[in-house]
């Protein structure tokens, strides 16, 4: 969904757009899709943003997590675009904190889209944080801590369901008197 969004962004200013995967262990987890995207979206759109040339590319993969039941993902968003001096990359991520940019380049935005990135990760057990070299681009890297689905126990929560489904509670509840609340 990611690379349907930001694909046309990149097209637009014929920048190279891949996605690569590998160790790929555990691919269902429980999270907010929303949320996830949101993360991809800035992220993936500041490195479009900042790259006249070259390419944007996004790597992902599983490891180990240090939450029992849990999968942690690893995403890496690296980009050829200006890069940034490295005493700058702590700051990226404070509200309302944009860099200037000596050479007179202006780009919009608030400055809010790395500080709600950090507020996210942190909210699904993970963190973001970034490396830079100046003029020859950054890597973004965000980890997420997403509870692991177990396809079995998921199996027999969907068979659970559907036994509730068939039977009807008010049959079993028909002779008892009932109270509505106001």
């Amino acid at each position: 969904e990611v690379q349907a969004i930001m694909n046309g962004r990149a097209k637009m200013k014929r920048l190279d757009f891949t996605i690569e995967q590998s160790n790929l262990q555990i691919t269902s987890v429980f999270g907010d899709p929303n949320r996830i995207k949101q993360i991809f979206v800035n992220l993936v759109g500041n490195a479009i943003k900042f790259t006249r040339k070259g390419a944007v590319k996004i790597f992902a993969s599983t490891i180990p997590s240090e939450i029992r039941g849990f999968a942690k993902w690893r995403f890496e968003i690296q980009d050829t675009g200006i890069g940034m001096k490295q005493e700058y990359v702590q700051d990226l991520f404070q509200p309302f904190k944009q860099l200037a940019f000596e050479r007179g380049d202006e780009f919009e935005g608030t400055g809010l889209g790395l500080a709600i990135c950090k507020r996210l990760c942190k909210a699904m057990k993970g963190d973001v944080w970034a490396t830079s070299e100046e003029s020859k681009g950054s890597t973004f890297c965000f980890e997420l801590n997403l509870p692991a689905v177990d396809k079995e126990a998921l199996k027999e929560l969907h068979k659970g369901a559907e036994e509730l489904e068939s039977t009807n509670p008010m049959e079993e509840k028909s002779q008892e008197k009932l109270r509505i609340l106001v």
